[in-house]
């Protein structure tokens, strides 16, 4: 075994230390809430800890598996990876608590992938007993045979389609009210955690896109800048325990959880254009709790938000948007033809008692008082 070690032999190891003591550090803080989410990123980095080894045994020919064989593992690992990455990017942002379907459909497809591999793979005989200097090497040397086709789209395709997923994730969640409610450096982490792997994707793209061109140069800077990024995702991780602390808690949200009062009016617009936009308000039992979900923004945190904004409570906010509702039916005629109960049922009250008494505080008189002011307004005008 060749012992000597270059620059991206060095980091390699380097960058393995660390992405080991990531993967223990994140295990130490598994809990029953947070299990999803820590297991999740625990996997990811696991995963990366196993391609850098992976590139390692073809570099010093380590024969603990037939060499052939680690270039089919390394394409699974990093399909696996490029899926933990993805479920890691979703859990810090909707903070799921539990496995669902959808995640093991996205396993499944890696199953038939894995399987697709393994019979339309045809191994390479001429090896070499040195192994190999650049493990871009290998993927030179399996283009050469058709029947690896499959190998090399799974290396490039699968992460450009896990990268579009997750950059949807991302334009989703600044477009959300969660957005506001979360503290600017978990903001900020998720924002890295997701380029990190762009980086990772982009250095392996370099070396293979460069390998024909020179294969010393592009191969040694693929290997440096993949190893370079992991070393600062890792140490980022590693060296802010206040930060791990803060993610490590994103599933249980505590009463107590504070928002910048200075995002509160950005926040509020965008309750508001969910609220407009789902009509939330027409369900009579619609609570506090039900937008909190449908929104993932803490119960405490809308509270905060709708009383900074004038609101004595979350039935004058949603309220507010009864009432205007009715009174849009109104406008429209709707009393020529129902009553005044449909009225209230169809606006989201579920007494006519609170119904009159909320309306005529805010207008100052009675439904039919109203229509009847309306039809005057309208002749006379």
């Amino acid at each position: 075994m060749n012992l000597h070690l270059s620059i991206p032999d060095f980091l390699l190891f380097a960058a393995t230390v660390l992405l080991i003591f990531t993967t223990l550090l994140l295990l130490r803080k598994v809990n029953s809430k947070n299990y999803m989410l820590i297991g999740t990123l625990a996997i990811y980095f696991s995963l990366i800890t196993a391609t850098i080894l992976l590139i390692l045994f073809t570099r010093y020919n380590i024969k603990l598996i037939d060499s052939a064989t680690i270039l089919v593992l390394m394409a699974i690992v990093y399909s696996l990876y490029n899926i933990f990455h993805y479920f890691s990017l979703q859990q810090l942002i909707a903070k799921k608590s539990r496995l669902s379907v959808q995640h093991l459909l996205h396993l499944a497809v890696i199953l038939i992938v894995a399987i697709l591999i393994f019979y339309f793979y045809e191994p390479i005989y001429f090896m070499k007993s040195k192994g190999y200097s650049f493990v871009f090497e290998t993927q030179h040397l399996m283009s050469v045979q058709n029947k690896n086709l499959i190998l090399r789209l799974v290396r490039i395709i699968h992460p450009i389609f896990y990268l579009m997923l997750g950059g949807y994730l991302l334009f989703a969640f600044y477009n959300s009210p969660r957005y506001l409610s979360m503290q600017k450096s978990t903001r900020s982490f998720i924002f890295f955690f997701y380029f990190q792997k762009v980086f990772l994707f982009f250095w392996v793209s370099i070396g293979f896109i460069g390998y024909k061109i020179d294969k010393n140069l592009f191969s040694s800077i693929s290997m440096i800048g993949f190893s370079l990024t992991v070393l600062i995702m890792s140490s980022y991780i590693l060296l802010s325990p206040n930060l791990l602390l803060q993610i490590t808690k994103l599933n249980h949200i505590s009463k107590k959880t504070a928002v910048d009062t200075s995002k509160f009016q950005d926040l509020f617009a965008q309750l508001n254009l969910l609220m407009d936009k789902n009509k939330y308000y027409l369900d009579a039992n619609y609570s506090i709790t039900n937008l909190s979900s449908d929104t993932d923004i803490s119960a405490n945190i809308i509270r905060e938000v709708i009383a900074a904004s004038g609101y004595k409570n979350f039935s004058a906010f949603i309220n507010s948007f009864r009432i205007a509702h009715a009174e849009r039916l109104i406008s429209n005629g709707y009393l020529d033809t129902f009553s005044i109960e449909s009225l209230c049922k169809d606006s989201g009250f579920q007494s006519e008692v609170t119904f009159y008494r909320v309306f005529k505080k805010v207008n100052h008189c009675t439904p039919k008082e109203f229509t009847y002011n309306l039809k005057n307004y309208k002749q006379t005008s």
